[in-house]
């Protein structure tokens, strides 16, 4: 594990954008749908301690909650964060409509939702869910291997920054162990931290797919976003997933059907006092055959 930066040694490049909200018109042909994506600048976690590293990945849990909870309720809105540039990294609403109309509804019932998040969290089966399944996810990531650019991206960000990812086993283990202990709380303080950031700007890139795409201003976005802060959702009830049972390929030899074929007996003896049948086989199998009554367990051994 790469050691601590002194500060001193770090140059900060502060990435400051002029407050307010600014739009930029993009026309992008391989879109089918018309795309608005909402990006608010907040500042980056800079992983130089064991704490630094699990806010970064409450960050990861947060965003991964935000997306189930906008599929379950069939919102048409995408939740990411992973852009960042300086010391700024980009939360991200990617919203999809059809029309002008469908977009704007969509980003009321989006702020309505991230709001009621803020205030009243997620459920409690709901989070638990949610914070298993990022886990698991971490084992996965801990077993892939690591592109070349992946540790020339870490070294620029150690250089200029102090960034250091974590790499090592017992430092993984130790902050999986850490993120164990996350509560719902840190993530609705999260979010609201992230969301506070739109009082200072708010980044809005507006992508068509046609030559007369949809035309949004500040201020239907404003108020757009200003309903949403002052409507509640619709009630939400959390249902569980469904676990997926697995399946195991048949064999083929049980594919196979083998009718019965006398002509393979070679000889047969019975036990009477044991209620036994002892049946030989041509090819040197030996199957010892004793019925049971519905009452018993039903064992059935092979030999060979």
């Amino acid at each position: 594990t790469l050691k601590n930066r002194k500060k001193s040694s770090i140059i900060a490049y502060p990435l400051d954008y002029q407050k307010g909200i600014h739009i930029k018109e993009v026309k992008d042909s391989l879109l089918d749908k018309a795309t608005v994506e909402l990006i608010i600048p907040h500042p980056t976690v800079v992983v130089k301690t064991m704490p630094d590293a699990v806010k970064k990945a409450q960050g990861n849990l947060l965003i991964l909650a935000l997306n189930k909870r906008f599929r379950a309720r069939k919102l048409n809105v995408y939740a990411s964060d992973h852009w960042y540039l300086s010391d700024k990294n980009h939360f991200v609403l990617s919203i999809k409509g059809n029309d002008k109309t469908e977009i704007i509804e969509t980003i009321s019932q989006t702020i309505s939702e991230l709001h009621f998040l803020i205030a009243n969290g997620w459920h409690k089966e709901e989070f638990l869910e949610v914070k298993n399944d990022f886990l698991a996810g971490l084992d996965e990531d801990d077993n892939q291997d690591r592109y070349s650019s992946d540790w020339c991206d870490d070294f620029i960000d150690y250089i200029l920054s102090g960034d250091k990812h974590l790499t090592s086993k017992s430092d993984l283990c130790k902050q999986k162990a850490l993120l164990k202990h996350t509560q719902c709380f840190d993530l609705q303080t999260l979010l609201k931290e992230w969301i506070s950031s739109k009082k200072e700007v708010l980044l809005v890139t507006n992508l068509n797919p046609w030559d007369e795409g949809i035309k949004l201003n500040e201020k239907e976005i404003e108020t757009a976003w200003r309903q949403g802060e002052e409507s509640e959702p619709p009630a939400y009830s959390f249902s569980p997933k469904e676990k997926e049972e697995s399946t195991i390929k048949t064999p083929s030899c049980l594919t196979v059907e083998h009718p019965f074929d006398v002509s393979r007996i070679k000889g047969q003896k019975r036990y009477a006092g044991l209620g036994v049948l002892e049946v030989e086989l041509k090819n040197g199998i030996r199957l010892i055959l004793k019925p049971t009554s519905g009452n018993e367990e039903t064992v059935i051994c092979g030999y060979a």
